[in-house]
């Protein structure tokens, strides 16, 4: 499982991201939800190998999927009971956007800078600046990691977890293989 990204190098984080996006993709294609997304239920591998675990949350077709943690729950889900609720795709971006953002950052998206600690699932509100305009020092401050990540990838974030804008996983997959890319990294997609 994933615990630390300290020594994981950015190429990848992103690389990771990407395979999470396809195997989505794939289980998404065939009508299964994962529901309980969390960081914890990803086995990592190597970054071009990870695996869903605690496999018995998914959502297949009209199998409602009972179980979820608040802090990777779609703010219309939360107060819902869960045994009877079925969850949409739209609904299961919020968990891969938020798992995204934190295998990127280091940090869940809805951050205290001041306490150092989590928001409440209910008191969410994206601290993160679209464009950061102080110098940050301090290489494990978040704010320093978020300052040095691809502009595109902050529009994607910051307008998902601001504004509900989704990018699709293909956008995604497409966005993050650009990036790398550019960095001069060939990455194979499926």
């Amino acid at each position: 499982r994933i615990n630390s990204f300290i020594d994981i190098s950015f190429i990848d984080r992103f690389i990771i991201c990407i395979n999470m996006f396809n195997q989505l993709k794939y289980l998404h294609s065939n009508n299964i939800l994962v529901s309980d997304m969390k960081l914890d239920n990803i086995l990592l591998v190597e970054p071009s190998n990870i695996y869903f675990i605690d496999t018995g949350s998914f959502q297949i077709e009209d199998y409602v999927c009972g179980v979820s943690l608040a802090s990777y729950m779609h703010k219309d889900l939360i107060g819902k009971d869960l045994r009877k609720t079925l969850r949409s795709i739209e609904q299961e971006y919020f968990p891969i956007f938020t798992i995204a953002f934190e295998i990127i950052v280091g940090k869940k998206p809805f951050y205290n800078f001041k306490s150092g600690e989590m928001v409440a699932a209910s008191g969410r509100d994206f601290k993160f600046p679209k464009t950061v305009t102080k110098t940050i020092q301090d290489q494990k401050d978040p704010l320093f990691i978020w300052a040095n990540i691809d502009q595109r990838v902050r529009d994607v974030f910051y307008d998902y977890f601001k504004n509900d804008s989704i990018t699709n996983l293909d956008s995604m997959i497409s966005l993050f293989t650009i990036i790398l890319n550019e960095k001069g990294v060939e990455v194979w997609t499926i």
